[in-house]
């Protein structure tokens, strides 16, 4: 992981910086994310459905790497 800046002089001149760190005892963190999905209105057939997803990690819990979300068809003809 990085941080990065830019130091800003006091007659205006700027330098970037950064400075490499190492995160430790990531093992030791919380991991309890919160998934809710919500919908709104009526579906049809023309107009389509609503969908919000929303996955949150509580502030000094371990962050979340990837989400991936995979919507299936479950529709039948016939």
């Amino acid at each position: 992981m990085k941080i990065e800046a830019t130091l800003t002089g006091a007659q205006g001149a700027t330098y970037p910086a950064s400075s490499n760190f190492q995160v430790a005892n990531c093992a030791s963190l919380p991991f309890k994310p919160k998934l809710t999905a919500s919908t709104q209105g009526n579906a049809s057939k023309g107009n389509g459905a609503s969908l919000t997803v929303k996955v949150e990690a509580a502030r000094g819990h371990a962050n979340i790497g990837k989400t991936r979300l995979v919507l299936r068809s479950r529709c039948r003809r016939g």
